[in-house]
């Protein structure tokens, strides 16, 4: 809860310097997630993410997006229905993105592309089984590389809607050697994550 209150501090330091010179503002999302190659299919992991972002034009049509978030990850298997066993990964990182934005995709209708690079700095991680929690083994990297996709759209001048994918592009995790070694899933686990995510502009 301290480190989470520090992040809102700092975010909003960022979203209000932002407004002397760039546009920027704050953003809020719900998450679902999961961890590629760990048994568990499926984005059955919920959580949120809360951050701030700055966008600096480099012309009409393109911008680029420098932003910091808070965000939940991890996967679960959700509750077996015979054996009413449950288990997962919570993953809590710090994240920046750094996007290109590209806008005035259709007539009349703010739509934009977003793209780019993230590199996130893990915060916790936690294995569960039912109600119990330990460290994971092996543990997550403490560095996450991924890229970013998503679709942005603004129905006012102050507040948008975006749909966005993160995926890691290097492992998250070392393969275990007692879960999925099939060919794609050898070289370690990757986060997989969907945001619908609402952004307000300062």
């Amino acid at each position: 809860m301290r480190n989470l209150l520090v992040l809102i501090f700092v975010l909003g330091s960022i979203a209000l310097h932002a407004q002397k010179e760039f546009a920027g503002g704050l953003m809020i999302g719900a998450v679902t997630s999961q961890v590629s190659g760990d048994g568990m299919g499926g984005f059955n992991k919920f959580g949120y993410s809360v951050g701030a972002w700055v966008n600096i034009p480099v012309s009409e049509k393109i911008g680029i997006d420098l932003g910091m978030q808070y965000i939940t990850k991890g996967s679960s298997s959700g509750r077996d229905t015979l054996t009413f066993q449950k288990r997962g990964f919570r993953l809590n990182y710090m994240e920046v993105p750094l996007l290109v934005t590209i806008k005035n995709l259709i007539p009349k209708i703010d739509l934009q592309i977003t793209a780019g690079p993230y590199a996130g700095l893990i915060i916790s991680q936690k294995e569960f089984f039912n109600e119990r929690e330990f460290v994971p083994s092996p543990t997550f990297s403490k560095i996450d590389f991924g890229a970013v996709f998503g679709v942005r759209y603004w129905p006012g001048e102050k507040l948008f809607l975006e749909i966005r994918s993160t995926n890691s592009v290097i492992p998250s995790r070392p393969a275990p050697t007692n879960l999925n070694t099939g060919p794609l899933y050898r070289s370690g686990n990757f986060n997989n994550v969907l945001q619908f995510i609402i952004g307000k502009k300062f």
